[in-house]
């Protein structure tokens, strides 16, 4: 694990809050509000999906369907077909995962964009980019998507293009 993941998720254990204090009542899953920040309404979509069964069946994936924005449950739903989505292999690690950690939140204006890195079940850190987005008329955030950040192989030395022979590290042996 690199050490920048690593930060991110040691950040997120910093950070971590709970969620469910931000919207919603005791007992009652969260529901997005002109009151919370795009931070906290990922925070809210994360701790739902970390303990999706709880209070029942797949609830957390049906409280993250209900901060998606309108044309994200438009191209995503209804909630049958957005939970299908969201167990399907890309998304799968945000179920049940065992900590999140946060990058730095960028807004601007009525755009927010953060990475953030799950541990999944498994172990294996996963990197997913959150894009949000203010709606207009009621002045809540939404999630318009969250995408799967791709990993990198380690690079090869011995398969560096290099620019000249003199640039190679290998050049005087």
């Amino acid at each position: 694990m690199s050490s920048q993941r690593l930060t991110l998720i040691l950040l997120g254990l910093l950070t971590f809050s709970t969620a469910r204090s931000f919207a919603g009542s005791p007992g009652q899953p969260p529901k997005p509000s002109p009151e919370l920040t795009p931070g906290q309404v990922i925070e809210i979509q994360l701790e739902a999906l970390q303990f999706n069964d709880r209070p029942a069946k797949d609830a957390g994936i049906a409280t993250t369907f209900q901060f998606a924005s309108p044309g994200n449950r438009k191209a995503t739903g209804p909630l049958e077909r957005f939970t299908l989505i969201v167990k399907n292999p890309a998304f799968r690690p945000l179920i049940n995962h065992r900590i999140a950690g946060y990058g730095p939140l960028v807004v601007k204006g009525n755009l927010a964009l953060r990475r953030v890195t799950v541990v999944a079940e498994d172990g294996q850190a996963i990197d997913y980019d959150f894009q949000l987005s203010k709606d207009p008329e009621s002045g809540c955030w939404f999630t318009d998507g969250v995408i799967p950040v791709p990993t990198k192989p380690p690079i090869d030395p011995s398969k560096v293009a290099w620019g000249s022979v003199l640039e190679s590290p290998l050049h005087g042996l």
